[in-house]
C-alpha cells in the first residue's frame, strides 16, 4: 500500500500535467519525465541488486525519506508560487487602499516623496541582495539561494 499511496505513480502518470502546473516550460518538462524514467530503471536495477544483501525494510525507509524529500521539493515549488503572488497583491491591495489616507494626510507631494523614499529603498535592496536571474532557469535560480 505505501509503495502505491507514496505518490509515485502520480507522478508517472500525470508527469506532464505537474511539471506544466509547476511552471516548466515544454523542453524542460519532457527533459524532466525522461529523467524520471532513466531513475526509475536506473534505480529498479539497483534495488535488484541491493534488496538481499541491505534487506527490505532498510531500502523501504530509504524509499520514503528519499520520496519524502522529492515530493517536498515538487510541494515547496507551488508554494513558493503562491507566496509570490500573495504577496504581490496584497501590496497592490496596501497600496491603492492607503494611497487616499496618506494623500489626506501628508498632502500629494509628500505622499510622492514617501514612494520615491520606498523606490530607493528598493533600488538598493535589489542593488545588494538580489542576483541577476538572466538566462537562468528556476531550478539554477533556486540553487543559488540555498
Amino acid at each position: 500500500m505505501l509503495q502505491q499511496w507514496c505518490g509515485i505513480n502520480v507522478i508517472f502518470n500525470d508527469a506532464q500535467e505537474i511539471f506544466a502546473s509547476a511552471g516548466y516550460a515544454v523542453s524542460d518538462m519532457l527533459f524532466n519525465i525522461v529523467i524520471t524514467g532513466v531513475v526509475n530503471c536506473v534505480f529498479a536495477l539497483v534495488a535488484l541488486a541491493t534488496v538481499e544483501r541491505w534487506g527490505r525494510r532498510r531500502l523501504m525507509l530509504l524509499g520514503c525519506a528519499g520520496l519524502f524529500v522529492i515530493h517536498v521539493a515538487l510541494g515547496v515549488r507551488g508554494a513558493c508560487m503562491a507566496v509570490a503572488t500573495t504577496a504581490l497583491w496584497a501590496a497592490c491591495f496596501l497600496l491603492t487602499y492607503t494611497f487616499p489616507l496618506i494623500n489626506a494626510a501628508m498632502g500629494t507631494g509628500m505622499t510622492f516623496w514617501l514612494y520615491a523614499v520606498i523606490c530607493l529603498a528598493g533600488f538598493f535592496f535589489v542593488l545588494r541582495k538580489l542576483p541577476e536571474t538572466r538566462g537562468k532557469s528556476l531550478e539554477h535560480i533556486e540553487q543559488g539561494w540555498r
